[in-house]
């Protein structure tokens, strides 16, 4: 199964002119990454940490 987002919802406008994407490193080495605010709000994650996995699902409640 393959999820979407649109570009829109992968940028964030903070400054005239200037756009930023919202996915942040969380680590110096940069081998970990934050999704952040734009895959929660389109889409139910789950994060199982015993089994070291991520579930996602549409948020679509139509």
């Amino acid at each position: 199964m393959e999820y979407e987002l649109e570009c829109e919802t992968l940028l964030s406008q903070r400054k005239a002119n200037r756009c930023f994407s919202v996915f942040r490193g969380s680590s110096d080495d940069g081998m970990n990454w934050r999704f952040g605010l734009p895959v929660h709000r389109y889409f139910y994650v789950m994060y199982d940490h015993g089994r070291s996995l991520i579930r996602f699902a549409d948020a679509n409640c139509s």
